[in-house]
């Protein structure tokens, strides 16, 4: 699909100090250089449907990690997709899907296929002030910490398909001018392929009002919430809480917050226990390019807090977090910001303030440089019940003229609370606390403007109680990629990854060949 691309673009590219699509300045000939990447992003009015097709050929010399009896095989997989995206009118949203069929050599009847599904839509019901959020998200997971780690489509028992449906009606509007008011009703439904254990039902209601200034720099606020999470083979949890808060506003970039309520819920026993609540925060625009926000509370299960850093130049981005937090989700445990699309994400504010546009642009820009979006410095796994999750992360992109540097660190403590789960295959029946901790490191290097080179290195470590359940997964991934013509990429790649485990310890290295073509 061709879009032909308006001066006005070029011009607000040209006036961006810090764009590096394809490895190239914001020169005269920038538009002349890349027409498709810049034709590919101007939206306009219309809605956009870009189909795609992509087919991978890998040769691994260990095709289902085994530590002694090792098979080398082949993995083919075939992916047709779709690419749809409206960032004007009263619907806005995106959709990524793609179909993955996968065929291990050896006829033993393990070929599968896979759904991958990243969409999000807002629907303007009523003119400022109805609306509707929808989301879905389709993705592979890892099951199990202490089962088979990898990070690569050979056959591997310990990962399955979890979808992710979720619908918010909200409305929202102001009252005489005194305050404004938002009520939100939220349904989200989790399913996991072939395993009922970590499927779950989210209901959520929220009432929150925000009153105008007093005396010019108070503010307050008051927030009702009440939800429900619903599992098959776990207990149920119900968590009410209601939340008054005051905000003083220090100067046009500080303001700091106290806040104190009431929180009703069942975290510990059958029946529901009521506790008081406090907190304190602050949220500090120190410049247009660094923030800070950190938050304080203390609930019925002791001192919560959450600290996020992000900062950012024309060329490099950083993002610090450290939370502390209780999950009522049952969806896979992993800190936030933790992929590269994530950093980038962060980067491009300023260049695309607009999410949806700004989502195409990230993606366009990975692929472009031959970055793996979804790399994460810990592969995480899943919980059938309510967790204690305390999550730390570290990123880091510098994104040159012909080079980008990415770095991710993190750590990641979950603990159990509340009942014992029924759910067996559940880490945390099995391990009070489970730590994972990794890196990942990646070097890019722009050859000539259709061809670059990526190096990528992961290390991630597990810790359970016991020694059994201690692992280390070590990888390291070199690539080439290609641009053919001016709808499709081709890339080679080896990898070689070392697995350390009393359970599941192995080594592969691996060949593989991708074609993508978006027409």
């Amino acid at each position: 699909m061709n879009l032909a691309y308006s001066n006005s673009w070029v011009y607000k590219f040209k006036k961006i100090s810090c764009i590096f699509i394809a490895g190239y300045t914001t020169t005269s000939s920038f538009a002349q250089d890349i027409p498709n990447e810049i034709t590919f992003l101007n939206l306009a009015n219309q809605f956009h449907i870009t189909p795609s097709f992509s087919t991978t050929e890998t040769w691994t010399s260990n095709l289902y990690s085994n530590t002694g009896n090792k098979v080398s095989g082949r993995v083919t997989e075939v992916s047709p997709g779709i690419n749809a995206i409206k960032s004007t009118g009263r619907i806005k949203g995106y959709l990524n899907y793609s179909l993955n069929i996968l065929n291990y050599s050896g006829g033993d009847g393990r070929d599968s296929i896979n759904n991958s599904l990243n969409s999000s839509i807002n629907s303007e019901i009523i003119e400022g002030h109805g609306f509707v959020d929808a989301t879905g998200l389709i993705t592979q997971q890892t099951i199990s910490a202490f089962a088979l780690q990898t990070n690569n489509n050979n056959y591997n028992k310990n990962k399955t398909e979890i979808s992710t449906y979720g619908i918010s009606p909200y409305y929202r509007g102001n009252l005489s001018n005194i305050f404004d008011y938002e009520v939100r009703y939220s349904l989200a439904t989790m399913r996991a392929k072939n395993n009922d254990n970590f499927s779950s039902n989210d209901r959520t209601a929220i009432v929150s009002l925000n009153g105008n200034e007093i005396f010019k720099k108070l503010s307050w606020g008051i927030n009702a919430r009440s939800q429900f999470v619903s599992r098959k083979n776990s207990p149920d949890t119900e968590v009410d809480k209601l939340n008054i808060s005051l905000n003083y506003l220090i100067s046009d970039k500080l303001v700091i917050s106290v806040s104190s309520g009431r929180e009703v819920q069942n975290y510990i026993t059958t029946e529901k226990e009521s506790s008081r609540t406090s907190g304190i925060g602050l949220n500090w625009s120190i410049s247009e390019m660094t923030k800070l926000s950190a938050n304080a509370e203390n609930n019925p299960l002791g001192k919560m807090h959450s600290v996020n850093f992000a900062h950012r130049t024309p060329r490099t981005s950083w993002s610090v977090s450290d939370v502390k937090s209780v999950s009522l989700s049952n969806s896979k445990i992993t800190p936030s910001l933790g992929s590269n699309y994530d950093l980038l994400f962060s980067q491009f504010s300023s260049i695309e303030p607009d999410p949806i546009k700004r989502s195409q642009l990230v993606n366009n820009y990975l692929q472009l440089n031959g970055i793996s979006p979804n790399s994460t410095a810990i592969n995480g796994y899943l919980t059938a019940g309510t967790s204690l999750q305390h999550a730390q992360n570290i990123t880091f992109a510098l994104l040159g003229v012909r080079d980008t540097v990415t770095f991710t660190a993190a750590r990641s403590i979950g603990k159990k609370i509340g009942l014992v789960t029924i759910a067996a295959s559940d880490d945390l029946n099995n391990s009070s606390s489970i730590r994972q901790d990794g890196y990942t490191i990646s070097y890019t290097h722009r050859l000539t403007a259709d061809t670059v080179l990526n190096n990528q290195f992961s290390n991630q470590k597990i810790y359970g109680e016991l020694y059994s359940q201690n692992s280390e997964l070590k990888s390291v991934n070199l690539s080439a990629s290609t641009r053919i013509g001016s709808k499709a990429f081709f890339t080679m790649s080896a990898r070689h990854s070392i697995s350390s485990s009393p359970s599941s310890a192995y080594k592969e290295t691996a060949v593989i060949g991708n074609l993508t073509l978006q027409f």
